[in-house]
């Protein structure tokens, strides 16, 4: 290498240009992340519906922290009613049978191998279900 300045100062230049870039790379990914943590327990809690107008049966609520897991219970309705769930943002998995112990194979994977072969879930913002 002694022989060759050029060799030397080439592999320096090359050597600095690659921690340079991948610097770089890595403050770029960790500064401006599309992804976000966040943290999840298994304790559940009670939201309190509210309702604008008393002669339309559509309640809403508001939530500052993100949502996993939602369920609705509804009692009283007439019969044939139907149960619309919207969520502003972004679209969400529903199934009628998420949570229930089935004798069928069942996944949210809707373009799996399986896919005609299992019940699947709807991938929307709206969901609704006659109840």
């Amino acid at each position: 290498m002694s022989q060759n300045p050029n060799m030397l100062r080439t592999m320096i230049g090359i050597g600095l240009t690659l921690i340079f870039v991948l610097g770089y790379a890595v403050y770029s990914n960790t500064v401006e992340s599309e992804y976000y943590g966040y943290e999840t327990t298994n304790t559940s809690e009670s939201q309190v519906p509210n309702q604008d107008d008393d002669t339309v049966a559509e309640w809403f609520l508001s939530t500052n922290m993100p949502m996993t897991w939602v369920n609705v219970t509804v009692t009283g309705a007439p019969q044939d009613s139907i149960l619309r769930v919207q969520a502003d943002g972004t679209p969400w998995f529903h199934s009628p049978f998420l949570g229930d112990n089935q004798e069928f194979p069942f996944s949210c994977e809707g373009d799996g191998d399986y896919s005609d072969l299992v019940e699947t879930c709807d991938y929307s913002t709206n969901h609704e279900i006659i109840i």
